[in-house]
């Protein structure tokens, strides 16, 4: 009989008020000196080692104890964790706040797991969904509540998470390292503005100087003839190379344009350097690839445009292997105006797992070469749609407005869509723009940045 190596965390907590942790403490501001809430504050090398600005910027990551080294403290243990056949087992005496993140070997948080009250019994926490998400590699799950903290390293399999060491092998380590003051690095993280890495010299309690951090910016970084036919743009943001793996979103341009539309016409660049909400959006990489084929542009099924195929296995693979692209499935996102929402209907239904997120505008499938009802209703009955992975799609919303050419196309789409059942939504809002133009879809990529990659 084999028996399972199971890694067991006892939960401790209770320590004696006098030994209270020494914590390094800091505040983070914008250009005009204000503070920012909701900042992410971390150490690259001690990643459980967290914290969230408050309303006025100031944050405090409190480091492991070592005041009281030597003397007798009264510990008690009030629960334990562990992880075993792809779960979280996670007990407490009684019921108890906790928040479980994982973040990855380099400290950036991948996963939020539960955040919530426990039950005073045995709390199950599933994560076969999120081996699958990501990556593999190694990981460290971190468990944080009142008088809690404790993290664990987890070995990913890329079906399986497997515990690989203890807590107390953890703990001791975190404490070794704030006693022989070995430095680490300082990371500040908040959405939309540029991250910040500050060298520390060591662990130990200090306040750091008011960390100031900008909005970030894009622009274009190269353009590629990735094979015949198919040159790409490709935009970045300004801290581009401080950044660790970061989600793409793939633009498509209309019919009779090129991959220069989206910049020259659409004036991307702009708008991602001006709109108004855009400290809210998401750092990401933006690719805009030349879509266009003599024949069967945007043409209805899997292998109606050979840019299909172009775009899901040489573009996609290209940028997932020369830069920080994440590679999971919900760090992808296509969108399209025109003909290319034509495209982007395809690229959604008919390869949904390859991407988390869908935003066509101006432009459904009826005018599309190849299109019948009565074939999509037959992809949908025989399995070639997949709709178990389309409806888990964080998004498919199509967009048009009623001064749009193509808004009856879309429209009679969207309502075709709900016949068949398949899963989306939909915004017919003009944004006081409306018009089949490339202002109207710069209004629509403001809206629907405020969301992306954020789930």
């Amino acid at each position: 009989m084999k028996i399972k190596n199971i890694t067991t965390i006892l939960l401790i907590c209770g320590i004696s008020a006098a030994s209270v942790a020494d914590a390094i403490t800091g505040r983070v501001i914008n250009s005009s000196s204000n503070g920012l809430s909701n900042t992410k504050v971390w150490l690259k090398n001690n990643p459980s080692i967290s914290d969230t600005t408050d309303n006025e910027g100031r944050f405090s990551l409190e480091l492991p104890n070592t005041r009281a080294k030597g003397k007798n403290l009264t510990v008690k243990p009030t629960g334990s964790l562990n992880v075993l056949n792809n779960q979280i087992h996670l007990s407490f005496s009684n019921t108890r706040t906790v928040n479980i993140e994982l973040f990855d070997i380099k400290g950036k948080r991948v996963a939020d797991l539960f955040k919530g009250e426990t039950k005073p019994e045995t709390n199950i926490i599933d994560l076969s969904n999120t081996a699958v998400q990501l990556a593999p590699g190694t990981y460290i799950l971190q468990c944080t509540g009142t008088d809690l903290n404790t993290a664990i390293r987890l070995e990913n399999t890329g079906r399986k998470f497997l515990s690989t060491g203890s807590r107390h092998t953890a703990m001791h380590n975190l404490s070794k390292i704030a006693e022989s003051s070995t430095p680490d690095t300082l990371i500040v993280l908040r959405m939309g503005y540029e991250i910040k890495k500050i060298p520390l010299a060591n662990i130990t309690a200090q306040e750091v100087p008011a960390v100031t951090l900008n909005l970030r910016t894009y622009k274009l970084e190269a353009t590629t003839t990735v094979k015949q036919n198919r040159t790409i743009e490709v935009i970045l943001p300004s801290d581009y190379k401080d950044l660790y793996s970061l989600p793409v979103l793939y633009l498509l341009h209309g019919g009779g344009e090129d991959h220069t539309a989206w910049r020259t016409k659409g004036t991307l660049i702009n708008t991602l350097n001006s709109f108004k909400d855009r400290e809210k959006m998401q750092a990401m990489i933006i690719v805009t690839p030349d879509a266009a084929s003599n024949s069967r542009y945007g043409d209805y099924g899997k292998g109606g445009d050979p840019f299909y195929t172009d775009l899901t296995v040489d573009i996609r693979n290209y940028i997932e292997s020369h830069y920080k692209a994440d590679t999971s499935r919900f760090a992808r996102a296509i969108s399209g105006f025109s003909m290319g929402a034509m495209q982007t209907h395809n690229l959604t239904l008919f390869y949904p797992e390859l991407f988390g997120y869908s935003y066509p505008i101006c432009g459904g499938l009826y005018r599309c070469a190849g299109f019948t009802e009565a074939k999509l209703k037959a992809d949908v009955a025989n399995g070639t749609i997949d709709t178990t992975l389309v409806h888990s799609m964080k998004a498919y919303r199509l967009h048009s407005n009623e001064t749009d050419i193509a808004w009856t196309d879309t429209r009679d789409f969207e309502k075709f869509l709900g016949t068949v059942k398949i899963k989306h939504t939909y915004d017919f809002t003009s944004y006081s723009i409306g018009g089949h133009t490339f202002s109207y879809c710069n209004a629509v990529f403001q809206n629907y940045a405020d969301e992306i990659f954020k789930n």
